[in-house]
């Protein structure tokens, strides 16, 4: 029989974990629950409260949209940290979703915009 122990690495803003230090340490700069966090999408480093408070109640995500330029990660670590959005479920089982907001297709819609704008780029 082999034993063998290795050591498991945990995001200290959410529950990530794996085998690599290196990749949960890279994973915690960019983490949505992370409020000194750096977006790994548009490189913005606005403090995550700043982005809080643009969201108001979540009805309107006009000026948080405009502040962060659609970033889907901006939106999403704003609306995860403003605790307007939670999972638990009530009587009736639904959960309690409070921002209309489906960040699978916003982020496939920013990196289709991102990418056509590159491609503009090398055309220049």
């Amino acid at each position: 029989m082999l034993k063998k122990q290795v050591w498991r690495y945990y995001c200290e803003h959410c529950k990530k974990s794996g085998c690599s230090g290196y990749h949960i340490k890279k994973h915690e700069k960019s983490c949505t629950a992370n409020p000194n966090r750096v977006c790994g999408f548009c490189g913005n480093s606005d403090p995550v409260s700043e982005l809080v408070s643009l969201l108001g109640d979540g009805t309107d995500l006009k000026n948080l949209r405009e502040h962060v330029d659609n970033c889907p990660a901006c939106i999403l670590a704003a609306i995860r940290q403003s605790k307007l959005q939670y999972f638990d479920a009530d009587e009736e089982g639904d959960g309690g979703f409070h921002v209309d907001f489906d960040f699978k297709a916003e982020k496939a819609d920013w990196w289709q915009r991102k990418n056509a704008e590159d491609m503009r780029c090398y055309g220049c």
